[in-house]
């Protein structure tokens, strides 16, 4: 699944689409940090935190520089991106199949997410969204552990938190990571969890403003906190950022962010409609599921973040596409589920036939032989501890009917026989564990060295004994290869026939 992304990304991914303006922004400011030591060639003014182009600077180190291996900057960034969305892919898959437990799911959400119309486009380009998507789906993921470790939950901290540095758009999934946390840690240490993942989310977050205070530039020039000497600010670049093509958002129906909206719609409609809808059931029809659930409220809290009205552009989608590739494969699979297209976890489609196969042919063989035992009740026997199992309507007819398939098998001092358990009626008694009583009229007649007995207890039967199945149980045969009669081994209480 990763080489089949990759190929269909990487395909002309440096000449397709267009050399973006803000591409080569994010590149040079990325050279500026290991060539000339700064957060950019020109004034840095706060537009976005520096951790996106610090990454990028990272890879150009490796890869000799904006003009190493790739000929320009721009197509250095391009093959990090495709680095990045081989990453993201291996995270979708391993993210399904915690959300479900099956690889098939996490394969399908992988392939929603790398054959996305509107992903294809814009995974290819330079983009802070690109890296912050791949560490939201890390923080989300490690969430998803089992056991949740708190060395799991303090990584998903920190995954966060280098998501909010490359973008500040991150922090919209916050709250519903936080409250993640709280669901799926142990009652014991739910509380420690909850707060020590958010402290250290946040500790790390404010490590931006501390840099700006640090430097001098937090808080606007001409005011009291902020100087006289002028500079840029922290806070007005938040300011700006707020006050940029503002309108009525969610509200109004002729927004930008309904403009985008439908342009999303008719350009990717399978996973932005149908991821959609399957975040509202996420959050409607499986509440009691603590990854499926926050995963709808992950992408409706996304989703209110754009509609929050301000600008919004084309590729702010693109944190979104993995998630709404998530939900739509989980809500998917579970409807397949649910119809009886039942689809193996972990083994192959054949390993699956054969065993059941396997399952129904005992299943006949046991009722065959003993058709008048077994489910009386509606229980199954259990033979290690004595007594029925109560039934549910989950369990299938298969199961029941091979387990009740034993038979006690007896080693005398000289000759083993195996002797069918069938036809055995529990009686009560005052211990409240059941007892067997025998057949009546089952009674065998030996010859030669071996005495003739009608007691329903051999002697035999005082030696150790051991549960056989009935498939590989054979009956004892005197020497003229006639087969013998048997008869029962019972015991006078389920302790002794343990032994």
């Amino acid at each position: 699944m990763v080489v089949l992304n990759v190929a269909v990304l990487g395909y002309n991914a440096l000449h397709y689409p267009y050399l973006e303006n803000d591409e080569g922004t994010y590149v040079s400011q990325g050279w500026a940090v290991f060539a000339q030591g700064r957060l950019s060639p020109y004034t840095y003014f706060y537009d976005h935190p520096p951790g996106g182009w610090l990454q990028i600077a990272g890879w150009q180190v490796l890869t000799g520089g904006a003009d190493g291996l790739f000929g320009h900057g721009i197509a250095s960034g391009r093959i990090f991106m495709l680095a990045l969305h081989a990453g993201s892919t291996l995270l979708v898959v391993a993210t399904g199949r915690r959300l479900t437990g099956s690889l098939g799911a996490g394969l399908l959400a992988a392939l929603v997410f790398g054959l996305s119309p509107y992903g294809i486009e814009f995974h290819r380009r330079v983009l802070l969204d690109n890296i912050a998507a791949f560490w939201m789906l890390a923080a989300f993921l490690l969430l998803l552990s089992m056991p949740l470790r708190l060395s799991r939950v303090w990584l998903s901290a920190v995954a966060l938190a280098v998501a909010v540095w490359s973008k500040e758009i991150a922090v919209t999934v916050l709250p519903a990571l936080a409250v993640l946390t709280a669901r799926r840690a142990a009652p014991h240490a739910r509380w420690l969890s909850f707060w020590t993942w958010l402290t250290l989310c946040l500790s790390l977050i404010s490590l931006y403003p501390l840099m700006a205070l640090l430097r001098g530039e937090l808080f606007p020039y001409g005011e009291l906190l902020g100087g006289r000497r002028p500079h840029v600010s922290l806070l007005c670049g938040l300011q700006w950022q707020a006050s940029r093509s503002t309108d009525g958002g969610i509200a109004d129906f002729g927004s930008g962010f309904w403009q985008n909206a439908i342009h999303w719609a008719s350009e990717d409609p399978v996973v932005v409609m149908g991821g959609t809808a399957a975040a509202l059931a996420c959050v409607v029809l499986v509440r009691r599921d603590p990854g499926l659930s926050m995963l709808g409220w992950l992408i409706f809290s996304f989703w209110l973040f754009l509609g929050r009205g301000g600008l919004t552009l084309g590729f702010y989608l693109v944190p979104l596409l993995p998630f709404l590739a998530l939900a739509l494969a989980a809500v998917t699979w579970r409807a397949a589920r649910a119809a009886g297209d039942r689809v193996p976890r972990q083994k192959g489609p054949v390993t699956a036939v054969l065993r059941s196969v396997v399952a129904l042919g005992c299943a006949g063989r046991s009722s065959s032989r003993s058709p008048g035992r077994g489910n009386g009740n509606g229980g199954t026997l259990n033979p290690q501890m004595g007594s029925r199992r109560p039934s549910t309507g989950s369990r299938r007819t298969s199961h029941r009917t091979t387990r009740s398939s034993l038979t006690c098998t007896c080693t005398p001092t000289s000759t083993t026989r195996t002797t069918p358990y069938s036809g055995l009626s529990p009686r009560p008694t005052t211990t409240g564990r059941p007892s067997w009583t025998p057949p009546s009229g089952r009674s065998s007649t030996t010859t030669g060295a071996r005495s003739t007995t009608s007691s329903p207890h051999p002697s035999s039967c005082k030696t150790p004994r051991r549960w056989v199945s009935l498939s590989s149980a054979r009956p004892w045969t005197t020497p003229d290869r006639s087969p013998a009669s048997t008869r029962g081994c019972p015991s006078t209480s389920a302790r002794s026939i343990l032994g």
